[in-house]
């Protein structure tokens, strides 16, 4: 459960940020790049904090450390 509340409390300090930055006229590749952050961080919040089987939905870490090792099979 607290993966769940992590998640949300992320997702909504960076809302906060997006329109602080979209209103200052700044932040034109930050706010792209914040939200793209927020999209792993909920998703893996979530995954983990309701115990999703990972065979339904690996959490994106579990995808990023599985990446090295079959690199040779993505590059081919």
């Amino acid at each position: 459960m607290i993966w769940i509340v992590a998640a949300l409390g992320f997702w909504l300090a960076a809302f906060a940020a997006n329109v602080a930055m979209s209103r200052a006229g700044r932040g034109r590749l930050a706010v792209p790049v914040l939200f793209g952050i927020t999209v792993l961080v909920l998703w893996e919040g979530f995954v983990r904090g309701l115990g999703v089987s990972p065979v339904i939905l690996p959490a994106p870490s579990a995808i990023a450390a599985r990446i090295p090792e079959a690199a040779p099979l993505l590059w081919a």
